[in-house]
């Protein structure tokens, strides 16, 4: 891709310094194409230049930006990012000639601050939604193709499985693209076994999750995967790891070979937005909101809640608080710019100020999951009340000595309709989420069907899962033909043991805090013997 940097601008261009350009040749032809540079691979864009005023199309077009203030960091945007983009060899000075060239187009930037950075504090981003006189942009013309990165969910679901965690992410990723990701692993990955499958299946972008469970495990992986990433021009950066020992020894071999390596020694690291304390090895869930302000409307509110950043649903009962919130202010009609109602304003802010306290949510990254255990089952949990339907997942391992571990792996919660439904009829909905959450799980984890097991405290649930769907009128058989066909895996729970019943009454959190049957899973789950009863 070529980035040209245009440090000599005519006069008359001056107001697109400083730019940082996508430089397009664009031919005289029906169709505009826009090469990415590469070493062993070139991608293509058309674009079509007959789009809009004929006289203007293919003319080079002036975007005048905004004044961008970037606190503790102003006047360092050129210091630092620009001429770190020279020196790569990532950009390159627009000659004369070209900067009037017709059928040029500049895409306009922007700096972007991250003071929690600990690298690349100031970051550039290209604006590709820009449009040119044609009304045409580069993100216009591109295709949406599929997803090629695992779903984050699972990726921090596998990770909780390695006793020993190991991070690190990509330096500068999206400049140091030689061949492609999945061409890199077919190449040279039978030299590198164990990094082939973390390659593939544990990375987010340009973060990397993995893991071992001995420290000459997680040495070895170091060594593969970065040799095999080093191949294709992606060195790895801010290592880290919950072994201290591990991390001793990755300092210790890199100064070896007079690399300068740099490790993340903080205690609190965040990845993929959450944050994981290394020494004590869990993640901690807090929520950062801004002081409240008067007036409190719906725009302020519905901001507030997106702030809840809870892929896993380990607080799932205060965010269904949150969404039902949602649901009653859109009920109630209120403008987005008017104060909420009294009736919603005042538990809102109760719910709020419960939010910002300082009280932690925890999770135990490692599941103490090992290659010998005895038992690796799955236990879902289903409820549902007149707020919301809920499912949970525990892993309930046994170990090779016979101590028995449950974990908290993910739950999800949906609100009731508006339009009003049985209680009964959402238990069933409650057992089609735990369903599919459970096969979910299980083929994340790769666990087996028959280490599967569900649970819930509707009798009436049970009987209709224990006939064939034809019995039942439409609404009901449609979702026990859903849910899993093996009637087996299904039990009865006790209302006051089911932990999935906070998540669908929705509490505040400092409830999920403190309440143990939703940390642990009910007790006798932790009893190397369990009485599967099949009814109530």
């Amino acid at each position: 891709m070529t980035l040209a940097l245009p440090l000599r601008m005519l006069p008359q261009l001056a107001l697109l310094t400083p730019t940082v350009a996508l430089l397009t040749q664009l031919p005289q032809a029906l169709t505009q194409t826009l090469r990415a540079r590469c070493w062993r691979c070139r991608s293509r864009v058309a674009l079509n230049p007959d789009k809009g005023d004929e006289k203007k199309g293919g003319e080079q077009t002036a975007v005048k930006l905004p004044k961008i203030t970037v606190p503790k960091f102003s006047g360092k945007y050129s210091e630092w990012v620009l001429e770190e983009y020279l020196s790569s060899g990532h950009a390159e000075v627009v000659k004369p000639s070209e900067v009037v060239k017709k059928g040029v187009v500049y895409l306009p930037h922007h700096a972007v601050a991250r003071q929690d950075k600990s690298t690349t504090k100031v970051r550039m981003v290209v604006d590709g939604s820009c449009t040119d006189s044609n009304g045409i942009s580069l993100n216009s013309e591109l295709m949406v193709g599929p997803t090629l990165q695992p779903e984050l969910r699972h990726l921090i679901i596998r990770w909780r499985c390695y006793s020993i965690a190991l991070i690190a992410d990509i330096v500068k990723m999206y400049r140091q693209i030689k061949v492609a990701d999945e061409d890199l692993v077919n190449d040279e990955g039978s030299e590198f076994p164990l990094a082939v499958s973390r390659v593939l299946n544990e990375f987010y972008i340009d973060d990397l999750m993995t893991g071992c469970h001995s420290i000459a495990e997680g040495l070895e992986i170091y060594e593969q995967i970065t040799a095999l990433l080093n191949r294709g021009g992606f060195p790895l950066q801010k290592w880290s790891s919950n072994s201290k020992d591990l991390l001793k020894i990755i300092k210790k071999e890199a100064d070896d070979v007079n690399q300068n390596l740099e490790l993340k020694t903080d205690d609190v690291i965040k990845i993929l937005g959450l944050k994981w304390n290394r020494e004590a090895d869990e993640f901690r869930f807090t929520v950062d909101l801004p002081p409240l302000q008067a007036p409190v409307t719906k725009r302020k509110m519905i901001s507030d809640i997106v702030r809840l950043y809870d892929p896993l649903g380990w607080i799932a009962p205060a965010i269904t608080t949150a969404k039902v919130f949602i649901q009653q202010v859109w009920l109630s009609s209120v403008d987005w710019d008017s104060e909420l109602p009294d009736s919603i304003l005042k538990n809102w802010t109760n719910f709020r100020n419960n939010l910002k306290a300082p009280t932690e949510f925890r999770v135990p990254r490692w599941i103490h999951s090992k290659k010998d255990d005895k038992v690796f089952e799955l236990h879902g949990f289903s409820d549902a009340s007149n707020v919301a339907y809920a499912a949970v997942v525990y892993a309930r391992i046994i170990d090779e000595q016979g101590r028995v571990h449950v974990h908290l792996i993910t739950f999800k919660t949906r609100v009731a309709p508006i339009k009003q439904v049985s209680i009964p009829r959402l238990e069933l909905c409650g057992a089609v989420f735990l369903a599919k959450l459970l096969n979910e799980v299980a083929d994340t984890l790769q666990v087996p069907k028959g280490n599967l097991h569900a649970w819930t405290d509707s009798s009436i649930v049970l009987a209709w899962l224990s006939s064939h769907p034809s019995r039942w009128k439409t609404f009901i058989a449609n979702r026990v033909s859903e849910i899993l066909t093996d009637r087996d895996l299904w039990s009865h729970v006790a209302s006051k043991e089911n932990p999935a019943d906070p998540a669908s009454r929705g509490t505040q959190q400092s409830e999920c805090v403190e309440n143990l049957l939703w940390n642990q899973g009910p007790e006798w789950l932790h009893l190397e013997e369990i009485n599967y009863e099949k009814a109530s």
